[in-house]
């Protein structure tokens, strides 16, 4: 070979012809007989790889690229070095060099290392620089990694409501309700080809605000514009939803409560009038008499007196009175408008019965000069006493509207041998005993299928004790309860065990206690005559239907 070695590598040493004539010569005395070799090794040494630096880029929607890596933005390299080196030499990655861990096109950080190709082709760079086989590299001696960014895209996000709607409802008294199907999301700043999610917003990730965007103290009830915005937790979510981006987001949306048609009819007539006031000031003025030269004094004060608004009868006024107000100089003109509102006014109708007594009382509200509908209906149980009825509306006037008394009675049934047995009551109803105010007492009958038996009439204000039967006295019977005629001005159960048509019966009233029906004596010969007669013309009529049945 020629010149010494530097490569790694082993090597022979021999000597040269012209040396072993010469170790030939300066050793005459002998016959030297040359002969060997040694070996010389220049071994290889390990070099060390460092991969190093960051780069990043905004959100593309793309993986991470060799160009992405290599950008000049950034600063990823490949640094090797070895003995003897006296400078790193640098080696810029090429395709197939690097892996990249979890490699996607999220916003995310990213770890990049050299792959086992890349490992090679430094391997052929240092081979290049310094030598093939002079300096070694392995993958125990490369050290550290480089890292990627992609960063989150900008994206400016605008609440609106959607195109050709008008979120609200008509006034109802009821809080209103956000539907976050009225919401539209206007997004600046997308990826080409996307499209922003907003499938986890619901109605509680939006507030009630004003025009100002402050939220309100109450959801809104009354008739107005009020508007609707994302809260903070609906921003986050949104943010949450769209991680590649990072989300501004402002706007609102009107929602508007209409107001309510109300029909009202107002009566009447007033002709409104202006008053006016003028408040009259001056100034001084001192002229010169040889130059002419005018100065003015300052000026005066005035004011405009005390007003007190006209009354009608039946409104209120929104201002009662004005005070008196100063008038200076510079003072703007005022005009004040005052108008009236109707009265709340109350009446009632007063159901009576024909002693006076009050039924039912049912309140009737409405205003001055406006007519309203009457909803009140006759008391279960009674009508209307001929002549009477209900108003089916009610006109308040300035001083309202006076009670409306409602004469009303008993309503009653009669029950003869021809009512059909579906228009027979059975169980108790209503009916009403002497000296009563209430309608709750009842007369207690018997359905048409029990066995017949015979007892006394019931007259109204009476009730039975022990009275012998007309067929029991015929009969020498022993008296049996409940069937003999006394006296009684409270609550009365009547009973009979008698078919519901096997007699007519009526019920009366008669007022006045221990008085006879239909007369003012006292207990009389006459009025026991009266009681007799009927008793025996029941029993009688019983008698026959009994004998019939036989």
């Amino acid at each position: 070979m020629t010149g010494d070695p530097i490569n790694a590598g082993t090597y022979y040493l021999k000597l040269k012809d012209s040396s072993e004539a010469k170790l030939k010569a300066e050793n005459p005395n002998y016959n030297l007989t040359i002969n060997g070799e040694f070996t010389y090794t220049i071994n290889p040494v390990s070099g060390t790889a460092t991969l190093s630096g960051s780069a990043s880029k905004i959100y593309d929607g793309k993986d991470i690229s060799l160009d992405d890596l290599n950008s000049p933005d950034g600063d990823i390299e490949a640094k090797f070095t070895f003995p003897g080196s006296t400078v790193a030499d640098t080696y810029k990655l090429h395709a197939g060099d690097y892996t990249i861990e979890n490699n996607s096109a999220k916003a995310d950080d990213y770890t990049v290392s050299l792959s086992t190709d890349g490992l090679a082709r430094l391997q052929a760079a240092i081979d290049n620089y310094a030598g093939a086989g002079n300096v070694t590299l392995a993958a125990k001696d490369l050290s550290s990694n480089a890292s990627f960014t992609i960063k989150q895209k900008d994206l400016t996000v605008t609440l609106d409501k959607k195109p050709n709607t008008t979120p609200g409802k008509t006034y109802d008294g009821q809080t209103a309700t956000i539907d976050d199907n009225d919401a539209q999301f206007t997004a600046a700043g997308l990826v080409e080809g996307q499209t922003l999610n907003v499938a986890n917003l619901t109605p509680s990730d939006y507030e009630w605000v004003d025009k100002d965007g402050k939220k309100l103290d109450k959801v809104p009830t009354d008739a107005g514009t009020y508007y609707i915005a994302l809260t903070q937790a609906g921003v986050k979510q949104l943010q949450k939803d769209n991680p590649n981006y990072k989300v501004s987001e402002s706007g609102q949306f009107a929602y508007v409560i209409a107001k309510a048609e109300a029909k009202v009819e107002i009566n009447g007539s007033y002709e409104g009038t202006s008053t006016a006031q003028d408040a009259k000031i001056y100034r001084n003025a001192v002229v010169d008499e040889v130059t002419g030269k005018v100065t003015y004094g300052a000026w005066s004060t005035g004011n405009w007196g005390p007003f007190t608004t006209p009354t009608i009868d039946g409104y209120t006024p929104t201002i009662a009175s004005i005070a008196t107000k100063p008038v200076t100089y510079g003072t703007d003109p005022e005009s004040v408008d005052i108008t009236y509102t109707p009265n709340a006014q109350t009446t009632n109708i007063i159901y009576k019965d024909e002693d006076g007594q009050t039924i039912r009382t049912d309140k009737v509200d409405g205003k001055t000069d406006e007519t309203v509908d009457v909803h009140s209906t006759i008391p279960a149980g009674w009508k209307l006493v001929d002549g009477q009825d209900v108003p089916e509306t009610v006109k308040f006037g300035p001083n309202g509207h006076p009670d409306i008394p409602v004469v009303i009675e008993h309503k009653t049934i009669t029950v003869t041998p021809e009512t059909p047995e579906d228009k027979i009551p059975t169980g108790k109803v209503p009916v009403k005993t002497p000296n009563e105010t209430s309608d709750d007492t009842e007369i207690d009958t018997t359905p048409k299928d029990q066995d017949f038996e015979s007892g006394p009439a019931v007259i109204k204000g009476y009730e039975e004790n022990n009275a012998p039967l007309y067929e029991d006295m015929n009969n020498s019977a022993p008296a049996r309860n409940n069937n003999s005629i006394s006296l009684k001005g409270a609550d009365t159960y009547a009973s009979t065990n008698a078919p519901a048509k096997a007699a007519s019966a009526e019920t009366e009233e008669n007022s006045g206690k221990h008085e006879l029906p239909q007369t003012g004596e006292k207990q009389n010969e006459a009025g026991i005559f009266v009681i007799l007669a009927m008793v025996l013309g029941l029993f009688g009529l019983a008698d026959r239907k009994k004998k019939k049945d036989e």
